[in-house]
């Protein structure tokens, strides 16, 4: 089926890439269209049911340029440096760690949708590395989910990534007004994680 062939011709253009990320631009591609082959395929959750639509903005920001941003606000609490073994992936003072991830805005049925993806081996290895955070960004560097990685292993433990690539599709769903916003994964349903928008205060309590 055209779906599968679009998956596996997907999946050999990165094949060859020890670290995907490494090659943003289809790594961004390759996670939301297999995101949304497989939320049009299949869904249990009647969130799901409504194919989304994405719709084009006239001002969006790249990936590169909301994680500067993002990067400059960390520069006010300490020095902020990359970490070796991938791109977007930071560490502040050598203290804390953090894994940088983006997606444009999507609208459905009167609400913003944000499609990701994390590569596992990676996510698991600056867990590892102890104070840790997720650092997904909603479409704007004034938008985004900081959550502890210690937070996140709770939410996906047991779930496989993606054989493909590795990766685990998730997503973030959003009132319009910014009045909740929610995380998703498939067979788990909403959690709410307003409690987590644009808080740096978990990062600041560390140094």
């Amino acid at each position: 089926s055209w779906p599968f062939i679009l998956s596996l011709g997907l999946s050999r253009l990165m094949g060859n890439h020890q670290d995907a990320e490494e090659f943003e631009p289809f790594s961004l591609i390759f996670d939301q269209i297999e995101y949304i082959l497989k939320y049009l395929q299949t869904s249990d959750d009647e969130s799901l049911n409504d194919k989304a639509s994405i719709l084009p903005e006239d001002q969006v920001l790249t990936p590169s340029q909301a994680y500067k941003q993002i990067l400059d606000r960390l520069k006010q609490l300490g020095t902020t440096s990359p970490l070796l073994f991938g791109r977007n992936y930071y560490s502040l003072n050598d203290k804390v760690h953090f894994i940088f991830r983006f997606s444009k805005t999507h609208y459905r049925s009167g609400e913003e949708v944000y499609f990701l993806g994390v590569t596992a081996q990676y996510f698991e290895r600056i867990h590892r590395m102890g104070n840790a955070f997720l650092v997904f960004v909603l479409g704007s560097p004034d938008n985004i989910v900081i959550i502890p990685t210690d937070i996140f292993a709770e939410w996906i433990e047991g779930m496989e990534p993606s054989i493909s690539n590795g990766v685990w599709p998730l997503a973030f769903y959003q009132s319009q007004e910014k009045e909740y916003t929610e995380f998703w994964v498939k067979g788990r349903g909403r959690q709410n994680v307003i409690m987590y928008l644009n808080n740096y205060d978990n990062v600041r309590n560390l140094l």
